[in-house]
């Protein structure tokens, strides 16, 4: 189950090293992944000068999010031009950070 909301900012901050990527099929697109645990954190994509990405809730204590399900959704008929347009108006703005905690 992921999110987006593209009104909103979305910022990943993670140690070095404690992401995996990983490219499926058109190669696209990073799904990260946890190193230590290989929990699937977010999904992230650089459109031009920005990353967009679609956050994995999951397992996660967001508020709103308890009690609800999931909405199934198929994008088999989907066309490459599609698929970028859907992600570059749904998907959130993001900042991913990888860096050492300050002291």
């Amino acid at each position: 189950m992921t999110t987006s909301d593209p009104d909103c900012r979305l910022n990943i901050e993670a140690a070095p090293g404690s992401l995996n990527r990983y490219r499926f099929g058109r190669r696209l697109v990073d799904a990260l992944l946890c190193e230590e645990c290989g929990v699937y954190v977010a999904s992230v994509m650089q459109i031009e000068d920005r990353m967009l990405a679609t956050l994995n809730v999951a397992g996660v204590a967001l508020d709103g999010f308890s009690g609800r399900s999931g909405e199934p959704v198929a994008y088999d008929d989907e066309t490459d031009e599609d698929r970028l347009a859907r992600r570059k108006a749904r998907w959130t703005p993001t900042v991913l950070v990888e860096a050492s905690p300050s002291a």
